[in-house]
């Protein structure tokens, strides 16, 4: 690492599946927490194509979308649920505003460096 004097860090949208979990774990070091950021799927439907609008993005369409959300569930989430399992998940809801969802990360982060 380019700042040995640090010991933590943020890595978002990984591990995406099993194998990445066990290979980071084995090879980096074991996660100690997990943010999850859970969302109904109706939810981030709604969102993705609103953004497909104006982003530009060729994958903000219904068809990649639905895709997306078949590699979470068979690949990303039981990343999640093992991770749950030994109690090192925390669920932040994503279902408010982006002010209140930034608000709860900030202050379930703020409680990690307690």
């Amino acid at each position: 690492m380019d700042h040995p004097e640090c010991d933590r860090f943020l890595i978002d949208g990984f591990p995406r599946n099993l194998v990445q979990a066990k290979a980071f774990e084995d090879t980096v070091c074991h996660a100690q927490k997990i943010l999850y950021f859970e969302c109904p799927e109706n939810v981030l439907l709604e969102r993705l194509l609103n953004r497909g609008k104006t982003s530009g993005r060729e994958d903000d369409n219904i068809e990649s979308i639905r895709k997306r959300f078949n590699t979470y569930i068979n690949d990303s989430k039981p990343v999640i649920d093992a991770y749950d399992k030994e109690g090192k998940v925390i669920t932040i809801s994503c279902q408010a505003s982006m002010e209140d969802v930034y608000e709860n990360t900030r202050s379930k982060v703020a409680q990690l460096f307690k």
